[in-house]
């Protein structure tokens, strides 16, 4: 009788070992999942900055800019896709872009589409890092 009970709290040890690593896997698996969609891709991200060499920032270029990205999110129906942070005298301003939420022909096509429109303008730089 004793082996009898052995055996079994051997198999019911076993089965719950089994069962915590099956729930451990599985704990951990959606944890790796939801941590890596709460995170963007650093190619998701880049920033517009309207400089000043001591004379102010091209005023008429940033409104291009604010009309073109005004129209593109109304076209293509975006949520907001920058946050402005404003770090100069003279109106310096960064626009910082997170486009994670778009496809990624529209991420591209967005981006090169602003580096082409201030391609020519010394105050203007697009960069995949903010520098403020």
């Amino acid at each position: 009788m004793k082996k009898e009970e052995e055996k079994q709290q051997w198999n019911i040890t076993t089965r719950d070992v089994r069962i915590s690593l099956i729930v451990s896997s599985i704990t951990l698996l959606l944890a790796c999942c939801l941590t890596a969609s709460g995170q963007s891709k650093d190619s998701d991200k880049f920033t517009v900055s309207f400089i000043s060499t001591g004379q102010g920032v091209d005023y008429k270029a940033e409104d291009k800019f604010r009309d073109f990205i005004a129209k593109f999110q109304q076209e293509h129906r975006t949520p907001p896709l920058y946050q402005i942070s404003k770090w100069g005298k003279e109106g310096e301003t960064d626009y910082n872009f997170n486009v994670s939420r778009l496809a990624p022909q529209l991420k591209q096509s967005l981006k090169e589409k602003l580096t082409k429109m201030f391609e020519d303008n010394a105050l203007v730089k697009i960069q995949d890092t903010p520098s403020h």
